[in-house]
């Protein structure tokens, strides 16, 4: 399970390519979070919300081509490779710990082999993935490491009826 940045170059049958694999980081103290969040005042540091261009352009700061890469999550499940495309991530600090709300939608893998080709279900569908994050801008010398989240309400509301 990998975050990774795509170059992506649209086909004329409405599926895209997908090059240039570059990994991201999102924990560790030197992780897309905490680089965020140090940079922020306290008060901006509460409750935040950044797009997949703006985790892009804190990557490569200064670069002009972040709509022309995706951020993908990649799980592989047996020889099968299974991608979500990440949107957003929304952010909130809470006892030292940064809570995580990820959106993201499932991404179709067409071929792997010889280019990643890929494409969007027919129907647009996202999904939500809550995590956290051992660390706050508040606490030095975190290690903003992934941490169970202190209440776990979302999944109990979502599959209840």
């Amino acid at each position: 399970m990998a975050f990774k940045s795509y170059s992506v170059t649209p086909l004329a049958d409405g599926s895209w390519r997908l090059s240039h694999p570059e990994p991201i980081r999102f924990s560790g103290p030197r992780g897309l979070v905490a680089r965020h969040l140090t940079a922020l005042d306290s008060v901006e540091s509460v409750r935040w919300s950044l797009d997949d261009t703006d985790w892009l352009r804190l990557m490569h700061p200064g670069s002009s081509d972040a709509r022309a890469r995706w951020i993908l999550f990649e799980q592989s499940q047996g020889d099968q490779l299974r991608i979500s495309r990440l949107h957003r991530i929304n952010g909130m600090i809470t006892n030292f710990r940064t809570e995580l709300l990820l959106i993201l939608s499932p991404i179709l893998v067409l071929q792997q082999v010889p280019r990643l080709t890929v494409t969007a279900p027919s129907a647009g569908r996202e999904w939500s993935e809550e995590l956290a994050l051992d660390g706050a801008p508040d606490r030095p010398g975190a290690p903003w490491s992934w941490c169970e989240r202190d209440v776990q309400i979302g999944a109990a509301v979502l599959n209840g009826r």
